[in-house]
């Protein structure tokens, strides 16, 4: 019989493990080369915004247009460019939809901080009933339609409006021909819940994602994401 071989002690000195890298497999996959997304914290952009009747009688609101970050992971040589980029929603109540997939609009270079109406009847409370509908309308029609996302860059996304003399939050959703607004009191948010999901040339999610809401004033609002 052999005599054994000898052992790495009996030489005296010890080797460690090295696990072979799979990169090289991974790098050259389609599958894992793609743009790698992820939605990041609730970004509130203040603004004030002049609301006129006519050509006159202007009012100034303080506003908050909340915005929700969409960054594209760098991940060295498997993140890709995400071209062609659209999301889209589906609100929930209390375990119901209540709407079909409504596409999301993309947050324009800078916000709008005048908007206007018209009215034949003044009444001390219209500015803040018009507000919302006057200056959410146009606003969706003004970002870009489908971006792009770079590798290790962030867009963000257009998704909710809150201002100071309202206790209601007005999701934003996309561009239409006659826009509806969306309203949910403060008090009511813990009832709802929005799916999306994103799109682009190169990726889309294969599950939607859940978030939720949660306000106690209007300039302080909070997304949470929560577990399918």
């Amino acid at each position: 019989m052999l005599p054994l071989a000898p052992t790495h002690r009996q030489h005296g000195r010890r080797h460690s493990y090295r696990r072979p890298s799979c990169e090289p497999r991974t790098r050259n996959n389609p599958f894992f080369r793609r743009p790698y997304i992820e939605i990041k914290e609730l970004k509130p952009n203040r603004i004030k915004i002049t609301l006129t009747r006519g050509d006159t009688d202007p009012k100034i609101f303080d506003g908050i247009v909340w915005t929700i970050q969409i960054h594209n992971k760098n991940r060295k040589l498997l993140s890709k460019h995400a071209s062609n980029c659209r999301m889209e929603a589906t609100q929930i109540c209390n375990g119901v939809n209540i709407n079909t997939k409504i596409a999301l609009s993309w947050k324009p270079g800078s916000l709008p901080t005048k908007c206007n109406f018209s009215s034949a009847v003044f009444k001390s409370d219209e500015y803040a009933q018009q507000l919302p509908r006057r200056y959410i309308g146009p606003l969706v029609g003004m970002g870009p339609a489908t971006p792009t996302i770079l590798r290790g860059s962030t867009n963000e996304l257009l998704f909710a409006f809150t201002f100071s003399e309202s206790d209601i939050l007005f999701p934003i959703s996309g561009p239409t021909a006659q826009y509806e607004i969306i309203s949910i009191p403060f008090k009511e948010l813990n009832q709802h819940q929005f799916l999306i999901r994103f799109y682009s040339s190169e990726y889309k999610d294969t599950q939607e994602k859940l978030i939720q809401l949660e306000a106690s004033s209007w300039d302080n609002v909070k997304l949470k994401c929560v577990k399918l």
